[in-house]
């Protein structure tokens, strides 16, 4: 084997090896880069979460004071009609 074929068996081992480097780094990146995705996707749902949490609960109060009012009518309109003795 000649000077210049170990040379560039040499040289490529080298490229091979900052290859393998860069794809690990680049394997890093990503694997972070998706972590990052997955934590803002989910507080992007408990976020999500909490708002229709309120929306149900505000909605839920406004129905319960509509059913009162109409308790109260009701009430107010039975008395109105009840002889009075």
């Amino acid at each position: 084997m000649s000077a210049q074929q170990k040379d560039d068996i040499f040289a490529l081992s080298e490229n091979l090896q900052e290859t393998q480097k860069k794809l690990q780094e680049f394997g890093k990146e990503q694997s972070a880069f998706l972590t990052s995705l997955v934590e803002k996707n989910m507080n992007f749902q408990k976020e999500q979460y909490d708002l229709w949490s309120k929306i149900i609960q505000n909605q839920v109060a406004h129905n319960n004071n509509i059913l009162q009012d109409y308790v109260k009518i009701a009430g107010d309109s039975v008395k109105k009609a009840s002889p009075s003795k």
